[in-house]
């Protein structure tokens, strides 16, 4: 998997992974769900950015902390990577114009915070998605856990959110 080396530098700066980061990546762009437990600081948020470089279309990440959002869609313009969030800082003109943006196969990730993932623009949001170009959802717990599902939206978003026969679940210390 010389690729996601490759994307690994090239994205990240990193010359390897950390404990655990590689297998997690590479279940994940297997497409396998994958539920994660890490500690904090152990390199989570690197799971989920690098698959999402690495398949195709949009990638949501669900993250409760709206300062978490900021930073990492900071980080990952900075090195030239097409994201946004969406939460209660934004306008609602501002809204539409970063839903638009994924609509328009302009993003990569998109942030939202949980509140967010299940008010009625959002899911009409949803529903627009071309299912070929949306795949999966990060769901970034604070703390130390992540939930990554590959199932396509199409499926219906509750039906996605539960451990299935082809969950991986990785422990890292």
């Amino acid at each position: 998997m010389e690729k996601i080396e490759h994307a690994l530098k090239q994205y990240f700066g990193h010359e390897m992974f950390r404990e655990g980061q590689r297998e997690i990546i590479e279940y994940t762009l297997a497409g396998y769900d994958t539920f994660v437990l890490m500690p904090t600081g152990g390199g989570k948020s690197l799971t989920y950015q690098l698959p999402a470089l690495l398949m195709p279309g949009l990638s949501i990440v669900i993250s409760p902390l709206i300062a978490l959002m900021h930073d990492q869609v900071d980080r990952l313009k900075a090195n030239g990577i097409a994201a946004t969030f969406v939460n209660s800082t934004i306008s609602p003109d501002e809204r539409v114009g970063r839903e638009r943006a994924a609509l328009n196969s302009r993003l990569k990730l998109l942030y939202v915070a949980p509140e967010r993932l299940v008010t009625g623009n959002f899911l009409a949001f949803l529903g627009r998605q071309q299912p070929s170009e949306f795949a999966r959802i990060f769901w970034h717990n604070c703390g130390c856990t992540i939930h990554i599902f590959t199932s396509p939206v199409s499926t219906g978003l509750t039906s996605t959110m539960k451990f299935g026969k082809s969950t991986r679940v990785h422990l890292v210390s």
